[in-house]
């Protein structure tokens, strides 16, 4: 049975040296055995280069990740705008690593 690598993302200089390599003559398998990665890995990434002649990173679909402080900045604006519009007191917000707690005063 066969040791599985652990996930790692392959940055653009791996990529282009896996195409460098595979042009100077180098089969897939020694490629991978060289750059420690799988042989899948050269093989996906050469058969990206031969569709779209490059390696670039695509851009992914769906929606961008929203960090912690933007999140508590929305939370902040809408407790402002919350509170100039109703007589009930406003909203205490705590963060705790990212665990937000909403209580009424």
């Amino acid at each position: 049975m066969k040791h599985r690598r652990p996930f790692r993302l392959t940055a653009l200089s791996e990529r282009a040296k896996f195409v460098l390599l595979w042009v100077e003559g180098m089969t897939t398998t020694d490629i991978a055995r060289e750059m420690d990665v799988s042989a899948n890995t050269v093989s996906r990434w050469i058969k990206r280069w031969k569709l779209e002649g490059n390696v670039n990173t695509r851009p992914r679909l769906g929606r961008p990740c929203i960090k912690r402080s933007q999140l508590m900045e929305g939370v902040q604006r809408f407790h402002q705008l919350w509170s100039n519009y109703h007589y009930i007191h406003p909203l205490s917000i705590t963060d705790h690593k990212a665990n937000f707690s909403f209580t009424w005063i």
